[in-house]
């Protein structure tokens, strides 16, 4: 409490999981303007933690047999195009879950509804390549958003879907969501900035467009769970 006071932190939820038992606490609150109480079941925005859950989910297809680590994006994007012609056609699916396809990664993209990550995808075409696929590790939100594109065309199924499908509910996560919409009917955790010695809360809010990237939110509770079993 002293540090969330030095650091002006409006609320904090924190989990450890030892010996087989797990520790849950909320401490502070919500919202500074709509002040709840932080539980187990508050629901944060996870971000980049969002990154583990699409990689989880493609490694349950690979489980299935449904996709190969080895296999060029080709296989599942057949249209697949980035500026270099070799990489879009050699670049490999373990090379976008490890951040290393060597392209321009840090992009975002704005929200198209089910369509978000197909038009994300297709919109690569003139990404320029830094490295070739497998030689340089760099922070990579594209590849992650392209390996959400796999997801969707290997199941049928939006992104939501498919990692409620995959994850989510096979490990028994309440309160694990995709859309800001239904994470919003949960008690929420808002986002805050401070400015002048001022906390307020950070308007508008939406969970990121490219889901695979950073679009998660999840209770203390379900993502002590989900870490459990990861």
């Amino acid at each position: 409490s002293s540090k969330m006071a030095e650091y002006r932190i409006p609320g904090v939820a924190l989990g450890v999981f030892k010996d087989g038992r797990s520790t849950i606490g909320g401490f502070g609150l919500t919202n500074v303007d709509d002040p709840q109480p932080v539980t187990s079941d508050t629901v944060f925005p996870i971000a980049s933690i969002s990154k583990t859950t699409v990689a989880t989910a493609i490694m349950r297809l690979v489980e299935k047999g449904r996709v190969d680590l080895e296999a060029p994006v080709r296989r599942y994007i057949s249209d697949f195009q980035v500026q270099d012609e070799s990489v879009s056609r050699e670049v490999l699916m373990w090379h976008l879950l490890t951040h290393t396809p060597g392209w321009e990664g840090q992009l975002g993209t704005p929200d198209r509804g089910s369509e978000t990550l197909a038009n994300f995808t297709s919109g690569l075409r003139d990404l320029p390549q830094l490295a070739r696929p497998g030689e340089v590790w760099s922070y990579n939100n594209a590849g992650f958003g392209v390996a959400g594109r796999v997801l969707e065309v290997v199941t049928g199924t939006s992104i939501n879907d498919a990692l409620s499908d995959l994850v989510f509910r096979p490990l028994g996560l309440s309160h694990a969501f995709t859309r800001t919409g239904t994470a919003m009917t949960h008690r929420f955790a808002a986002g805050h900035r401070e400015n002048s010695g001022v906390t307020s809360v950070n308007r508008p809010f939406a969970l990121p467009a490219n889901v695979s990237a950073g679009g998660v939110a999840m209770s203390i509770a379900s993502l002590l769970r989900y870490a459990r079993f990861h």
